[in-house]
C-alpha cells in the first residue's frame, strides 16, 4: 500500500507526496479529514494534476482543487488559516 501525505495545502490545491502518480490533468477523488471542532470532519472534492514532482527522493504531484463546494471552500479555508 502507498499512502500517500498531504503536503503544501491552500485553498486552491495541495502537493500529494506519493510513489503512484497519474498522469498530467488526471483527475483524483480526494477525502480530506479535518481535525475537529472545524464545522465538517471530511472534505469531499476532485482535483487534476497539474504537475508531477520529478524528484525521486520526493515523488508525488500537485493538485489543484476543482468544483468545490462553498461549504467545503469555508471548511478548508478556516483549516489553512488555523494551520498558518
Amino acid at each position: 500500500w502507498d499512502y500517500p501525505l498531504m503536503r503544501n495545502i491552500s485553498e486552491g490545491g495541495c502537493f500529494l507526496e506519493t510513489k503512484s502518480v497519474y498522469s498530467l490533468d488526471g483527475k483524483i477523488d480526494l477525502s480530506i479529514p479535518l481535525p475537529v471542532p472545524l464545522k465538517i470532519s471530511v472534505i469531499q472534492l476532485e482535483g487534476e494534476v497539474r504537475w508531477v514532482s520529478p524528484s525521486e527522493s520526493k515523488p508525488g504531484m500537485g493538485i489543484q482543487f476543482k468544483n468545490i463546494s462553498n461549504k467545503n471552500l469555508s471548511a478548508l479555508k478556516d483549516f489553512v488559516r488555523r494551520e498558518l
